[in-house]
């Protein structure tokens, strides 16, 4: 009994702020499956695959809180690795959620503010735009997107050690959480579905027009596009950049804008999705270095300034870590 009591309490000191908020959302999704089950097929199976992803998740943090003698660089390397994997399986998972709530979509509601704001879908405006090379430049940026998390969250580490890119790591999952939530409160096809009737054809390019094909046709959730989490997430690599290393920041900047603008030419979002998961990152920004700071000091006991954002934004070297 008081060896499961040690494991059990071993594995809540080596758990950080993401990793409480990963665990939270699996239960949560259990819960809405259990829930809606008759809604769901399958539904005993995706809760049994919920709680495996759940036990595995906390039993790869005690193996890595465990690697007491790897480099810290190493720790990283698997943290964000772990991470990752985790968010991407989760994100598998909210597919089968969706229409667990509301078995329609809401685009009705999204196609009448973009038409109250612009008058007109600005998708199909960008449609008299496009050109194989405008398209393939814009797909680019789109796929861009996906290696920017490791290389931010790398980044982070080298300029402020571990726990900046835990910072990092807790704002970006709660970001795409949230995002993940509204999908299934608030299902939305987005244009390549609901306004399908209305394009003159599929856009032309070349070799990232053919990626985000198929990351359309194989990747992307039906019902998934309100709020944006291209756009949440590239917002938090930029605030998260500019954070850390201010010329880095302003450099990706312009890469950032054209990711926007890609969510949009590329038929995925509505400018509502896009706006929406801009407000997101930025909310989350403001207020998410608190939460996260303030549980590592409740579970692991870190003194803290009396800014939590600024904690640890120092040199690594400095704060006696290795790189």
């Amino acid at each position: 009994m008081k060896t499961t009591v040690s494991r059990i309490r071993r594995l809540f000191i080596e758990l950080r702020s993401v990793d409480l908020l990963i665990l939270t959302f699996i239960l949560l999704l259990a819960a809405v499956e259990t829930a809606f089950r008759s809604n769901i097929g399958g539904w005993g199976t995706r809760v049994l695959t919920a709680m495996l992803l759940a036990s595995g998740y906390a039993a790869a943090v005690m193996v890595i809180g465990r690697s007491g003698r790897a480099s810290g660089f190493l720790i990283s390397c698997l943290r964000i690795t772990l991470v990752m994997a985790a968010s991407s399986v989760i994100y598998g998972e909210v597919g089968h959620l969706i229409h667990a709530i509301f078995p329609f979509s809401w685009d009705s509601m999204i196609h009448a503010i973009d038409l109250a704001v612009f008058g007109r879908f600005p998708t199909l405006w960008f449609e008299s735009f496009a050109r194989p090379w405008l398209t393939e430049i814009m797909m680019f940026a789109y796929v861009v997107y996906l290696p920017l998390l490791p290389a931010v969250a790398f980044m982070a580490y080298r300029s402020v050690g571990r726990d900046g890119m835990e910072q990092f790591l807790f704002e970006l999952t709660l970001v795409n959480f949230l995002c993940y939530l509204a999908y299934f409160l608030i299902p939305v096809s987005g244009p390549t579905r609901a306004l399908a009737d209305q394009f003159s054809g599929p856009l032309d390019g070349y070799f990232f027009t053919s990626v985000t094909g198929y990351m359309a046709a194989n990747v992307h959730l039906p019902g998934g596009a309100f709020p944006s989490a291209h756009c949440a997430a590239s917002t938090t690599f930029l605030l998260a950049a500019l954070r850390y290393n201010r010329k880095t920041g302003i450099l990706l900047s312009p890469v950032v804008a054209l990711i926007y603008i890609s969510t949009v030419y590329g038929r995925f979002h509505y400018v509502v999705d896009a706006i929406a998961g801009i407000l997101v990152a930025a909310a989350v920004y403001r207020f998410a270095p608190l939460l996260h700071h303030r549980f590592d000091r409740w579970v692991l006991g870190i003194a803290f300034t009396k800014e939590p954002e600024r904690a640890f934004l120092q040199p690594a070297e400095q704060r006696g870590e290795t790189i």
